[in-house]
């Protein structure tokens, strides 16, 4: 979706070429983005001419001589071509107006997200499009964005998106505003002090006003009328750049959802205030993991087993009863909770059955790591997984490091401790993941060499 900056170079663009044009007969070519009768919107501009272009943060406000304002907001994929007679309509052409001097004015949307709306310029503030937006971030005061963050517990990021809020800020620029002010984008807005705000609005003016020296960004799609794209992609600090290195630590920078949309941040320079950093200890099966973990816990860490995490789900009878359910099999033991031979045997029978069970069990893992994780009081906290990308649960941890050996010592190690079922813990999925991890340690040496090399990672921590 193009953003204020993309918004305010289409707007430049749009002032140059229609300025004192008048409109001389309009076709409304999908209704959908028309927000009034069709017949009302052709005959309330035919005959108009242009005055200004202006805009209030992502919408376009087109104003006549006779004071009518027509409010444009392009959504997702919504854009204007001013033509000339020889030029052919874009596809997915929604409206046009043919203009003076046989130019014409063409906006086109493939996904038909977008809106036009006819108001006065006495009655734009009331608008109801317009009368929701907050003041945009060049007009808004750091006690206002306080206020505003002091009474609500969502995640800045979030609260930031919100038009009501600040006007213009879309994800891209939300991002980089928030890499620049250190602030991890879950933070609660209300945990955020007036020094926070205050940074966030420079760094917001700040970055909107770059944006627009360098014409937006392009992602996908962005162009203005005359076909240029943005340049301001290429000083993008955090928007796209999952598992690259952050310019300001060189740490590995992480992709999580908030509010259902993609959010880029370092998770060492965007720490979240009073939480603990989460760590996964992951890697090959049979590597030592958990020689690491009780290497940890030994030294005062905080330290979980997703393993266990499950092994007490298997032992929970309602956990049991909604597995054997769902899987429409019986893996009741005489306890009324999973039998272990029963559940191996149901695996081994046919591969597929494991993903049935791990799309019950590990979004029942996650809830439990976020419980744990919410309620901890702890500097950092370790947790032994085998699947961390397994249902997103990557995005509960700020690092990762992998645990890796030789073939010859992982076959030697699951004899030694008997383990004759490990399907549940494929390899293939840890070496799938392998380019996202923060730390790889190999573990060919003693376990002396092991626990140093732990050791010598957590001084990054």
């Amino acid at each position: 979706m193009p953003e204020l900056p993309e918004v305010e170079t289409i707007r430049k663009v749009l002032q140059q070429k229609i300025k004192d044009r008048t409109i001389v007969s309009v076709k409304v070519l999908d209704k959908r983005i028309v927000k009034l009768s069709p017949s009302i919107f052709i005959n309330s501009l035919e005959g108009q001419t242009f005055n200004a272009v202006s805009r209030i943060g992502k919408y376009i406000l087109f104003t006549f001589k006779n004071d009518l304002v027509l409010v444009s907001h392009l959504r997702m994929e919504g854009k204007y071509f001013y033509l000339s007679k020889e030029d052919r309509n874009p596809p997915h052409s929604c409206v046009v107006f043919y203009l003076d001097k046989g130019y014409r004015l063409c906006y086109a949307d493939v996904r038909k997200f977008g809106t036009m709306e006819l108001t006065s310029v006495t009655d734009l503030t009331n608008l109801a499009s317009i009368a929701k937006l907050g003041p945009e971030p060049f007009d808004a005061t750091p006690e206002y964005l306080y206020q505003k963050t002091s009474a609500t517990k969502r995640a800045i990021k979030d609260v930031l998106l919100d038009q009501s809020v600040l006007a213009g800020l879309g994800n891209i620029y939300v991002d980089e505003v928030l890499f620049l002010s250190k602030i991890h984008p879950l933070t609660q807005a209300n945990l955020l002090t007036r020094n926070d705000t205050v940074t966030l609005l420079k760094h917001s003016v700040d970055v909107l006003n770059k944006a627009i020296v360098a014409g937006g960004t392009t992602i996908r799609t962005y162009q203005t009328l005359d076909g240029k794209t943005g340049e301001f992609q290429v000083e993008l600090l955090a928007y796209g750049r999952e598992n690259e290195e952050c310019y300001a630590c060189q740490s590995k920078m992480k992709k999580i959802f908030v509010a259902g949309r993609g959010t880029t941040y370092c998770p060492n320079c965007q720490r979240i205030k009073d939480k603990p950093l989460m760590i996964a200890i992951t890697g090959m099966v049979g590597a030592g993991k958990s020689s690491v973990l009780a290497h940890l816990e030994k030294n005062g860490e905080q330290v979980y087993d997703a393993d266990k995490i499950v092994a007490n789900l298997y032992n929970d009878k309602n956990i049991a009863s909604l597995i054997s359910k769902t899987l429409n099999v019986d893996l009741h033991n005489e306890n009324e909770v999973i039998d272990r031979d029963k559940l191996i045997k149901y695996l081994q029978d046919d591969i597929s059955n494991l993903t049935k069970l791990t799309d019950i069990v590990h979004p029942l893992v996650k809830k439990e790591l976020e419980r744990i994780f919410a309620s901890s009081n702890d500097k950092r906290i370790f947790v032994e997984i085998a699947l961390p990308y397994s249902y997103r649960i990557n995005e509960l941890f700020n690092f990762f490091i992998g645990i890796e050996t030789s073939k010859e010592k992982q076959s030697e190690y699951l004899k030694i401790r008997g383990d004759d079922f490990v399907i549940v813990r494929p390899d293939e999925e840890y070496f799938k993941n392998r380019f996202k991890l923060d730390y790889i340690i190999f573990n060919d040496r003693t376990l002396d060499d092991l626990y140093n090399s732990i050791d010598n990672i957590l001084h990054h921590f």
